[in-house]
């Protein structure tokens, strides 16, 4: 995949702009139409302020101009909150991208001398902090599992030009991973409960073991689990699976891996092979 330029980067961030400035221009248009037509009947037949270059784009579900004119904002307001996303990430792109360039002349420099000069080195640093606070942001906006390992990377960077841990900007962006971790543990268990299934049961794993590494509080139990008061184990039967005894124990087929996490030992790796007269604790 080619690299991207510098120059390139500049043309697509002048273009998401002129898009945004567009989308603002039609959506201050939208509330000042709004504004004028406070107090009227919304009776009249509407023209769409979003699409008008088709007469056939000139009919809509809705009856009236206000509620055109609404449905019109929302639809503006979601297009500038995905140009918003991509102007954020290609400026941390760009930063990143100049934070490198400069990071390889001045430790070229360096190798060169025989040592870092302490201004270069504090201009690095401070330069890596710039770069990680413009991550962090882009992390709280859109917590994700590339958008925590950028916030790593670039943290790990300012730690080993010699950045001070406990700055401002290293704690910030702490404190966002560990939460960032928390919401995507917790996003992995509602899917998981939504739909059990033993990829799904994987992505749980893997949210609750990154969630630890950064520092989040896990909870293995699922919310609403309650164990049953029978200290007597299940025998597996032929037809059994993992989801049935969930389901007869606990009323709740999702509930598997809670059965499955107290027997792994014995079940193994893969939870949909159960052998019959396997004997199950079921906590």
């Amino acid at each position: 995949m080619a690299k991207t330029s510098a120059g390139q980067m500049s043309n697509r961030l002048a273009a998401i702009e002129t898009a945004r400035q567009r989308v603002l221009k039609k959506m201050r248009a939208i509330r000042e139409q709004l504004k004028r037509l406070q107090g009227y009947p919304s009776t009249q037949p509407w023209i769409s302020f979003n699409r008008v270059s088709k007469v056939s784009e000139l009919r809509s579900k809705h009856s009236n101009i206000k509620d055109a004119l609404r449905y019109d904002l929302l639809i503006l307001q979601s297009e500038l909150k995905y140009l918003n996303r991509q102007a954020r990430q290609m400026r941390a792109a760009q930063a990143r991208a100049n934070f490198q360039t400069m990071a390889d002349r001045i430790l070229k420099e360096a190798e060169k001398q025989g040592y870092l000069d302490q201004d270069k080195q504090d201009a690095l640093i401070k330069e890596s902090e710039r770069v990680l606070g413009i991550l962090v942001g882009i992390l709280m906006a859109n917590p994700s599992g590339k958008n925590i390992d950028a916030v790593l990377g670039q943290l790990g960077h300012t730690l080993i030009l010699g950045g001070d841990y406990s700055s401002n900007e290293c704690q910030r962006a702490l404190r966002t991973l560990k939460g960032a971790g928390s919401k995507l543990d917790k996003k992995a268990d509602e899917d998981f409960r939504k739909n059990p299934t033993v990829e799904n049961f994987d992505k749980l794993l893997r949210s609750k073991e990154s969630n630890m590494l950064l520092g989040g509080t896990v909870k293995w139990e699922p919310e609403g689990w309650q164990p049953v008061k029978s200290t007597t184990p299940h025998k597996v039967a032929e037809g059994d699976t993992l989801s049935s005894i969930a389901q007869r124990y606990y009323g709740n087929p999702s509930y598997w891996d809670v059965i499955y996490l107290e027997n792994s030992g014995t079940i193994g790796d893969n939870p949909d092979e159960l052998r019959i007269g396997l004997q199950l604790k079921i906590p």
